[in-house]
């Protein structure tokens, strides 16, 4: 993983032709960086084969089964967005913002099912304000009904 710390300085790796996003992740984050730069060194870059496969592939929900013999950093590269949650193997884990726009999870060495829903807050925040609006509507029904 590649530490970037601004879209322009993604721009002019662009522009210097220095990038190369088959085998190259951008992270965000010093931390992850780190972590990343680290895991490819034990490892030797690019010593051991790793693959990923969707299994479900909905708007609200992606499923994908990933081997990682020795660990890494699996790259969904659809849109990284507040409100996507991710699981591996049914334990809440974080979600890494990568390539600007992309999010990934960093991978344990193994074979991992990695679930990533989304559930924005915005949404449960209308259903808990629609569920008030019905309660005072209901009670307001009442007691004009209740005044007749």
């Amino acid at each position: 993983g590649r530490l970037v710390r601004s879209f322009d300085e993604v721009r002019q790796l662009v522009t210097r032709n220095e990038l190369e996003l088959r085998s190259e992740v951008l992270v965000h984050d010093e931390e992850v960086a780190a972590r990343l730069s680290s895991l490819e060194q034990a490892s030797g870059e690019g010593s051991s084969a790793s693959d990923a496969r969707i299994i479900v592939d909905r708007s609200t929900e992606v499923i994908v089964e990933a081997r990682a013999p020795a660990g890494g950093l699996l790259l969904l590269a659809d849109t990284y967005y507040p409100g996507w949650r991710a699981k591996i193997d049914g334990v809440e884990t974080p979600i890494i913002k990568a390539n600007v726009a992309h999010r990934a999870v960093q991978l344990a060495p193994g074979s991992h099912r990695v679930v990533f829903t989304y559930r924005p807050r915005s949404l449960l925040c209308g259903v808990a304000l629609s569920g008030v609006g019905l309660i005072v509507s209901l009670l307001w029904t009442a007691m004009c009904w209740h005044r007749r």
